[in-house]
This record gives structure tokens, sequence and C-alpha cells, in this order.
């Protein structure tokens, strides 16, 4: 019986020191200061910010030296930046580098006119410019410029075209004889030079072969 009270009471004198442990005001191990909110631990600065994205194009020829009557071709390469992902339209125009009116009768055409990129990825365009052989301008801007979804427009890209008045007819043969250059008839403005460059292995006068200028298709 004796030992049962003693154990009996030892056991309460052990819960009593626990609970003094539990209360003891010593050293706040009841209220840790700021170990429930841990300062700039839930929002991490910057972290949480967007990218903004964007677009950029470059052309390979800011300059072409050409004349009438020929193809000119050139490569824009669109960019995109801040995770961009997604369709990208492109436009082409010519004007006349004075006036900056439109060139009437020049085509331009692009082998991609809407390309797709990855993010932040790239794309190469190419442009053809075809020059009639009829003089329309001298010094004429091939605009290219570019359009998507959720982007500011980028700054276009300007290519300077510029002409010597004149029209190169080329000559070349073949296992039947001379090739003349097609189209038969040609129209060419007056005051601009035509050229012939003969690359045959032969010699030519061009009357052999009824070659002559006709003035009443001058124009």
């Amino acid at each position: 019986m004796m030992r049962t009270t003693l154990f009996a009471l030892g056991f309460s004198l052990l819960a009593a020191g626990c609970v003094g442990v539990v209360e003891s005001p010593g050293g706040g191990s009841g209220d840790d200061q700021g170990s429930g909110s841990d300062p700039g631990s839930g929002s991490n600065p910057g972290s949480g910010s967007n990218p903004t994205p964007a677009l950029a194009l470059s052309i390979d020829k800011p300059a072409v030296p050409t004349e009438l009557n020929t193809t000119n071709t050139m490569n824009v390469t669109v960019t995109g930046s801040g995770d961009f992902a997604g369709a990208v339209t492109l436009t082409a125009t010519a004007v006349d580098a004075a006036t900056s009116t439109p060139i009437t009768g020049w085509t331009i055409t692009m082998d991609s006119p809407t390309v797709t990129l990855a993010e932040n990825g790239t794309a190469t365009v190419k442009v053809s410019v075809v020059v009639p052989s009829q003089m329309m301008s001298l010094d004429a801007k091939v605009n290219i410029s570019a359009t998507a979804a959720g982007v500011t427009a980028p700054a276009p890209v300007t290519s300077e075209v510029t002409l010597t008045n004149q029209v190169t007819l080329v000559v070349t043969t073949d296992a039947n004889g001379c090739v003349y250059p097609t189209p038969a008839t040609l129209k060419v403005s007056v005051g601009s030079k035509i050229r012939w460059l003969n690359m045959s292995t032969s010699t030519h006068d061009g009357t052999e072969h009824g070659l002559r200028a006709d003035p009443d298709r001058a124009g």
C-alpha cells in the first residue's frame, strides 16, 4: 500500500514539474517572436514579375543598287523576346525616297507573309522586289513592317533601292542558236538606256535577227 502511495506522489510531482516547464516565463519558449511570420518569405520581390513580350526586325540588305527590269531579293529576320510566341504578319511597301509617294508598278512578294515564332524564337522571310522596265522612280525605299497580337509593333526596316536608268537585255545561245530575252515586246521609258549584253560565244550586231528599236512603242 505504501509503495502505491509513493508512486502516485512521485508521478504527481513529475507532472507538476512538467507543467512548470511549460509555463516557465524563462525565455519566450511559449511565444517565439517572428517564428510564425518570416518577413519576405511569402513574397520574393521580382520573382513574380512578367517579362514584356516584344518583336524586332532586321534586314540583310539595307541598300540595293540595281537597274530597271530586275528582280531583287532581301531577307528580313523577325525576332521575339520577353517570352513572345505566336503569329507575326509582315507587310511591305515601295515609296519614292524623296516624296514618300507609293510607287505603282513595282511588285513586292514574300515567301511567308505570316510566320509563327516559338517562344523567343526567330524566323527569316525572303522578300522579292520586281522593278519593271519602265522608269517609275530611280530612288526608292522598300519598307517592311510587322504586327502581332499583344505586342507593340516593332520599328520597320528599310532597304534603299537605287536604280540606274537602263535596261539590260542578255543574249545567250543554245543548241538551236541565239536565245533572246523575253517578253518579245518590252516597254522602256523615253530617256532610259537599253544595254545589250552578249553572253553567247559568237559576235552579233543584232541586225541579222531583226533586232531594232521601235520608236512607235516608246513610252
